[in-house]
């Protein structure tokens, strides 16, 4: 199982591919860029990127659940 520290030593191209491996959770606008949360297991990597080139600007990875919330806010749950 990949651990946030084996991913906080990889290479960009390695996150990328890591990534692809997780569970998409979400996206949202940070400025004019997008950000993009994905589940990795034991924590979450976040991938931010500008839509009008299609470029990764960073990737993020933590554990903190604090850091989900965001991604949250749109979701409507029914009862």
């Amino acid at each position: 199982m990949l651990t946030l520290y084996d991913f906080h030593q990889m290479t960009l191209d390695e996150k990328c591919t890591a990534i692809w491996q997780g569970e998409f959770i979400g996206d949202r606008k940070d400025g004019d860029n997008k950000a993009q949360l994905y589940s990795l297991g034991g924590f979450y990597a976040e991938v931010f990127y500008d839509p009008s080139t299609n470029t990764i600007n960073k990737i993020r990875a933590f554990r903190s659940t604090n850091l989900v919330e965001p991604y949250l806010s749109g979701i409507k749950l029914s009862l």
